[in-house]
């Protein structure tokens, strides 16, 4: 079944938690990765939450955060 559902493999993973929900919305969701505030919203998190598993994430190496240097916005995407 995992082989056939590999979505099902990375929720095991991540043991049901907000880790998979923002990846499941980056995968999913157009536009999810323009910002943290859109990410939350649709992974049913805070900002602060979801910047806690982004950096997990980004530990993982499953996503890639990019930090806007003339303002305080952030891009973030899916790894391949």
């Amino acid at each position: 079944m995992m082989s056939r559902h590999p979505d099902l493999r990375t929720r095991a993973d991540f043991r049901g938690d907000l880790g998979a929900s923002v990846l499941a919305a980056l995968r999913h969701d157009a536009g999810a990765g323009t910002s943290e505030s859109r990410l939350a919203e649709l992974a049913g998190g805070s900002r602060s939450q979801v910047r806690n598993a982004l950096a997990n994430l980004q530990l993982t190496g499953r996503v890639a955060v990019r930090r806007s240097e003339t303002a305080n916005r952030c891009g973030i995407e899916l790894v391949a």
